[in-house]
């Protein structure tokens, strides 16, 4: 999301890739999602976090969270594996009052550079359906690929798929 607050990227990038992303605010969307694809209520972990951010309770919230990276497909592997990821909430949650104060809308849009948007059929954080209704990322030079069966983390569980178009891409540039 922060390359399309730039609109500098333009004379500065060959290519980009964009990864399980949005290009506005997806809060919205993603509570929509939820509820359309019936996800249990994360009320009760998230006002914990809010009261008293710490690792602790961010830990129990992502596990909360984990229908919402992981459709119920994958969603055992997810348990297993995300929890071995060592990571700070700090910058989440940096990143999401940010996003909410500037009311996150692209600035940039690439006009010439080779663009891949990857998002995944199953992500219930930035459903990939604002991308496909923003009219400005139709564009010649912006591809957009939805991996099948895939929640917010598609290099996890459709790894394959995720090299694939990157390499594709790569070799197109």
């Amino acid at each position: 999301m922060l390359p399309l607050l730039f609109r500098e990227c333009e004379n500065l990038l060959k290519g980009l890739v964009i990864l399980n992303s949005a290009p506005c605010l997806w809060m919205e969307a993603a509570v929509h999602y939820a509820k359309k694809h019936q996800l249990p209520e994360l009320t009760l972990e998230m006002q914990e976090f809010t009261e008293n951010p710490n690792q602790e309770t961010f830990n129990k919230a992502l596990d909360a969270c984990m229908p919402y990276y992981f459709p119920s497909s994958t969603l055992e592997l997810g348990r297993k594996l995300l929890p071995q990821v060592s990571f700070s909430f700090e910058p989440a949650v940096w990143w999401q009052r940010k996003a909410m104060e500037i009311s996150y809308n692209a600035n940039w849009v690439p006009q010439s550079v080779k663009t891949l948007i990857i998002g995944a059929e199953f992500d219930a954080i930035t459903p990939c359906s604002l991308f496909e209704k923003d009219e400005r990322f139709n564009r010649k030079n912006i591809e957009k690929i939805f991996i099948k069966g895939a929640g917010h983390l598609p290099w996890v569980e459709k790894p394959d798929e995720v090299r694939n178009a990157i390499h594709k891409f790569l070799q197109n540039l």
